[in-house]
């Protein structure tokens, strides 16, 4: 019995590549959008902000009180 049987021989690979191919690219762009949309929604105008919606009702006096 042979060892392939589809009567080929085994497929060698060459890998003469540097690694720096289309993947890599898609990845670095991929981590760029998620650092941009962090910065948008948690940082830039995408921001909702922790100021109140309203002015406080209550007033402020402007004169110390008297000493006793």
């Amino acid at each position: 019995m042979s060892e392939y049987p589809s009567g080929q021989g085994p497929v060698i690979v060459e890998n003469g590549g540097s690694g720096f191919g289309p993947g890599l690219v898609v990845g670095i762009i991929i981590v760029l959008l998620i650092l941009a949309a962090i910065w948008y929604f948690g940082l830039g105008p995408g921001h909702a902000g922790t100021a109140p919606a309203v002015a406080p009702s209550f007033s402020i006096p402007s004169v110390a009180a008297p000493s006793r």
